[in-house]
């Protein structure tokens, strides 16, 4: 049972010269500070550390979970455990009673499980899912399993696992920080089943006598404010759906986004419940979110290596790379670069530059900073979620550390 809880929107960004300050992140005494921590005293910075916040945390899905209190909508949250799975974050999801899990893999979920969450608080969506996968989600047929296409279907049905299921449409809308990020709507997209398909996929379920209770689907990785008239229209999209197989459960995956650049328009969740409880509030609705929980609720600091002026470039090369966090490399998401210490100088162009030996190995281009020089300590905002979790030793070059701030 989730607890109701009495907290304020959020409106504790401070009234300064950088769009990102807020009441836990700004500088106090010329010193970056986060968590009401001045950053440069909390570890050692011996290589490439992550920050988290739980403070932070809890006040982010505090805030959701108030949303849609406040419209009386009937909901779970389930926090996609992809976007950061370290133990102390999971732990203090736990410890909130607002959240069970979203996981997409065996090993998601027998983390899921060894962190103390119950099957029924744990929702499956896997894609590609393997003879091995299915062997070890045998043992779990109590959790929430949605079905990503007609293969899954026949799969589940042939080996009897589940006698109630849901379904991951693909909405051909997509919403996310870019196009990159959309998951439906930008081309033919691997996730869910598309609209021909779902009479089938009911078909196909009957046949094994499973019954579809949920409809899932998920457009894409962060949303704000600019996409809500699109994801209104996703919602009126699959209405018809939703009536025609009389689904009582509605999963709206994850997505809600976090102002990540200046001139960014955070997430109304305000208009976005509003939204929901218009569109689709008398049924319960279940949402999976990862960055709006965890993304600004984490920092990553790393060393200034070299500077050095390359044919009219002057690049800022650092203790760490895209292997540490890709966001910028494959996304081109802006990673907010930001000094240890505040400096009121003259600002420079520098296009930053990672440790890996590949070409696409930057995490900003055409940045303005003060000047800096080697040895000095950079930190990059909103970098809890989709950082840690999906970090690789390219290059041999993996280490690093994370500090959960209490």
């Amino acid at each position: 049972m989730l607890k109701a809880v009495a907290i304020e929107k959020d409106t504790d960004q401070n009234q300064s010269n950088n769009w990102w300050e807020r009441v836990d992140l700004n500088y106090e005494d010329g010193s970056l500070s986060f968590a009401n921590q001045v950053v440069k005293d909390i570890s050692n910075f011996e290589g490439p550390t992550y920050i988290y916040s739980k403070a932070r945390i809890k006040d982010n899905l505090k805030r959701l979970h108030q949303a849609l209190e406040d419209v009386n909508i009937q909901h779970q949250i389930h926090y996609a455990v992809k976007a950061n799975r370290h133990p102390a974050i999971l732990k203090t999801i736990k410890d909130t009673g607002y959240a069970g899990v979203d996981v997409c893999s065996p090993k998601e979920l027998e983390l899921a499980i060894a962190s103390g969450f119950k099957q029924n608080q744990i929702n499956y969506t896997g894609t590609s899912i393997s003879n091995s996968d299915y062997q070890l989600i045998a043992n779990y047929t109590s959790i929430q399993f949605n079905a990503d296409s007609l293969s899954v279907i026949k799969q589940i049905g042939e080996r009897n696992l589940f006698d109630r299921i849901g379904i991951r449409i693909n909405p051909q809308i997509g919403l996310g920080y870019n196009e990159d990020l959309e998951y439906a709507g930008n081309g033919v997209s691997k996730f869910g089943i598309y609209p021909d398909q779902i009479k089938t996929a009911f078909d196909l379920a009957a046949n094994y006598g499973i019954i579809i209770d949920t409809i899932h689907f998920h457009a894409g990785s962060g949303y704000l404010t600019a996409q809500l008239d699109a994801f209104e229209l996703l919602l009126k999209t699959i209405r018809p759906i939703i009536d025609q197989y009389k689904i009582k459960h509605l999963n709206i995956g994850g997505g809600l986004g976090i102002m990540q650049s200046e001139g960014d328009r955070a997430l109304d969740l305000e208009r976005w419940a509003k939204i929901l409880k218009a569109q689709v509030g008398d049924l319960k609705i279940i949402l999976e979110p990862g960055d709006y929980i965890v993304k600004d609720a984490g920092i990553l600091v790393g060393e200034v290596t070299y500077i050095e002026e390359k044919a009219g470039v002057q690049f800022l090369g650092l203790n760490l790379g895209m292997n540490i966090n890709y966001e910028y490399a494959y996304y081109q998401m802006n990673l907010e670069p930001v000094p240890l210490d505040q400096s009121n100088g003259p600002l420079e162009k520098y296009t930053i530059a990672g440790n890996i030996n590949e070409p696409i190995d930057l995490m900003g281009e055409g940045i303005l900073l003060p000047q800096m020089e080697e040895g000095d300590l950079i930190a990059f905002l909103n970098t809890g979620g989709y950082g840690a979790s999906t970090a690789s030793n390219h290059c041999m070059r993996g280490e690093f550390e994370e500090v959960v701030i209490d």
